[in-house]
């Protein structure tokens, strides 16, 4: 009987980005398991920053990889971007119904966005976040079609 390896939430192997003169963020090796709280502390000029622009897409890495959930931080970027939105919309909307504590209710960057569904369904705000996962997804699919050309 195969047993199913859980895919890791943040993996990083060698990741790097070089600003020159010795500053950025030098081969990082990072594994977060799904579930578990991670946080990233450190001085200033660490790279804290750098490695969220990494994770997120935002800037491309000098060598090295990094993956959330298995896509690939770079290559799919528009994804994971349209994917954190949507989560954090259906955490902003869903916890005050489900009555989760306020704390887990901050962690979604909607929190000033849209009225929760206890007080009325926000169509406007649940029409943005429909159409930027539908421009997300488009976008990833033309992405990836792109990516195998002449590849």
């Amino acid at each position: 009987m195969l047993r199913e390896v859980a895919v890791a939430a943040i993996r990083t192997s060698k990741l790097s980005k070089d600003y020159g003169l010795g500053r950025g963020l030098f081969e990082l090796d990072l594994d977060v398991a799904q579930q578990e709280v991670f946080g990233c502390l450190g001085p200033n000029g660490a790279g804290k920053t750098t490695t969220i622009r990494l994770l997120m897409g935002m800037i491309r890495p000098t060598s090295g990889a990094a993956h959330i959930f298995g896509l690939d931080c770079r290559r799919d970027s528009v994804a994971l971007i349209g994917g954190f939105a949507f989560a954090s919309y259906l955490i902003s909307e869903v916890g005050p119904l489900l009555k989760w504590p306020e704390g887990v209710q901050n962690l979604s960057a909607f929190k000033l966005f849209g009225t929760p569904l206890e007080s009325g369904v926000d169509l406007a705000g649940l029409a943005t976040m429909l159409a930027i996962i539908l421009v997300g997804l488009g976008a990833s699919v033309l992405l990836m079609q792109r990516r195998d050309i002449g590849g």
